[in-house]
């Protein structure tokens, strides 16, 4: 009888966080070396004013008359806001835009929104009863809503 106990703890003994850490650690380590690199560390610690002025430069660099904002509908609207928080719409398919000989010129046009238009937070304003999000910070699929993006399908 006790050459059989003898048998039983001559086993190795492998705990569970020891297999844990076997097939984990590596998996760890290998999604770090793939992301990190990816990371824009610049902008990590950005507080909100500084994030909002880089994005006002970004659009003046592009040519738009202010931060183009992304409406949560499926229409695709875009509304562009100033720095003096002004809502700017382009004329043509998606805001209809006074005077008419603006449409009928090349180029694309904006003119100032009169919907009653008011701003959430940073990322986020309100135009109507629609929300729209800052679209320089939209990276992926989802929908726009008082808190700002939330990824994700619509459905």
């Amino acid at each position: 009888m006790s050459n059989l106990n003898n048998n039983k703890n001559s086993f190795p003994k492998i705990k569970i966080w020891t297999l844990v850490g076997v097939f984990y650690i590596p998996i760890i380590f290998v999604a770090l070396i793939l992301t990190l690199p990816k990371v824009e560390w610049k902008y990590v610690f950005e507080s909100a004013s500084s994030k909002l002025a880089r994005h006002h430069k970004e659009a003046e660099g592009y040519g738009y008359p202010g931060i183009p904002y992304i409406s949560n509908t499926g229409t695709s609207r875009n509304i562009y806001v100033s720095e003096s928080d002004i809502a700017y719409g382009e004329c043509g398919w998606n805001f209809y835009c006074v005077p008419e000989e603006l449409n009928t010129k090349k180029g694309v046009h904006y003119l100032p929104v009169n919907l009653p238009f008011r701003r959430i937070k940073e990322n986020v304003v309100k135009l109507g009863k629609s929300y729209y999000c800052n679209k320089f910070e939209i990276s992926g699929a989802g929908k726009c809503t008082s808190g700002g993006w939330r990824y994700g399908t619509e459905r």
